[in-house]
């Protein structure tokens, strides 16, 4: 589901996608196979500490697919999309469906609803290093000011 979209410092656009992660499961899938160099490199991870101290963080990892001068990122958000699941009511008033690249794929059409959902920036993991895991909140509440519903 796309949550939305902004434009990076590069002027590159940049669609942010929610997904579970047996979703995520499939992309690995899909970067593992033998396409041309040129597909195989389109797919990048990038490391972001959504504005936190990187002495005490480990970055968050995004995954992203480059295609022409747009970036789409996968970003694991199993809340979001349960709570979207079990609830009706929230489906009808934030998701629409839309065209987008000739496809049909849901999208949200208001950002409130992370106001809704208690989204932590912080595990309450530590790496063996002894720095904590970012949570999916943080690259939310980090893109949330310049990030744009599509519909």
């Amino acid at each position: 589901m796309v949550i939305g979209k902004y434009e990076d410092d590069s002027k590159k656009k940049c669609i942010v996608i929610a997904i579970n992660s047996n979703d995520y499961e499939i992309i690995n899938r899909t970067r593992r196979k033998r396409y041309a160099t040129q597909v195989r490199n389109a797919w990048i991870d990038i490391k972001k500490y959504c504005g936190l101290d990187e002495n005490i963080y480990n970055a968050l990892s995004i995954t992203t697919y480059n295609y022409y001068n747009y970036r789409f990122e996968f970003f694991i958000m199993p809340q979001l999309i349960d709570y979207l699941k079990n609830e009706e009511g929230a489906r009808n008033k934030y998701i629409n469906t839309i065209e987008f690249f000739g496809v049909q794929v849901k999208a949200l059409r208001s950002l409130n609803i992370f106001n809704q959902l208690s989204l932590k920036e912080i595990s309450d993991y530590r790496y063996s290093n002894d720095k904590q895991y970012l949570a999916n909140g943080a690259y939310i509440n980090y893109r949330k000011q310049i990030l744009n519903c599509l519909v």
